[in-house]
């Protein structure tokens, strides 16, 4: 079991290294970004995929003999970061749009390990967006609909919040620094259903 006592005085501890002069780089990752694949993906500029001038990320499981689809790519770690995304969700897995079952996420990932994200995963929440905080899913609330949702996850010396379109879905304490982005379906057997993914900003500092 972490002790959080103990954890949240080592990040005050990682904090005296910090000053208003810390640099900070910001990175927006396109159709060149440095990744690693998973599974099955592809870029997509079909109607549903399309949501900028590049390509978009089509996390598509259902063409992967492990049922997996996902992008992964390196991070500076850092104490402070703020990841943005755009996703398109196509209402698979929810009963009014199909049974398709789907697990599609964002996610930042630490050496610990320990993960903290956003997304869809049927077999928790069918119609129902949920966040990831290390093992556990939480239902944060918001319905799923049709058409692009705009992800956040931001994470400082103490906690780190979850964000969908603009609200605030989870907060937790939180003492890592991530050193992976991983986009999409990583799990086998969790659901063939596809997602896409745009407009990615990551910046640490």
């Amino acid at each position: 079991m972490i002790n959080m006592a103990n954890s949240l005085a080592l990040c005050a501890v990682a904090a005296i290294g910090l000053s208003a002069s810390s640099a900070r780089a910001q990175t927006t990752i396109d159709d060149k970004f440095d990744y690693d694949v998973v599974g099955a993906v592809s870029w997509s500029s079909n109607n549903s995929g399309s949501n900028s001038s590049s390509a978009s990320v089509k996390s598509a499981p259902d063409a992967s003999s492990d049922g997996r689809g996902g992008l992964s790519t390196p991070l500076d770690p850092s104490w402070h970061g703020d990841v943005s995304i755009k996703f398109y969700d196509d209402g698979g897995g929810c009963p009014s749009v199909n049974n398709v079952a789907k697990a599609q996420m964002v996610r930042v990932v630490s050496d610990a390990p320990y993960t903290i994200g956003v997304g869809v995963v049927t077999t928790v929440e069918r119609c129902k967006y949920v966040a990831r905080s290390g093992p556990n899913y939480i239902d944060t609330g918001v319905v799923r609909s049709v058409g692009w949702r705009h992800f956040r996850i931001v994470w400082g010396l103490d906690q780190a919040t979850v964000y969908v379109d603009g609200s605030p879905v989870h907060t937790e304490s939180y003492c890592h620094q991530p050193n992976s982005l991983q986009l999409g379906d990583f799990w086998p057997d969790t659901g063939v259903g596809p997602a896409w993914f745009d407009d990615v900003d990551v910046t640490t500092f």
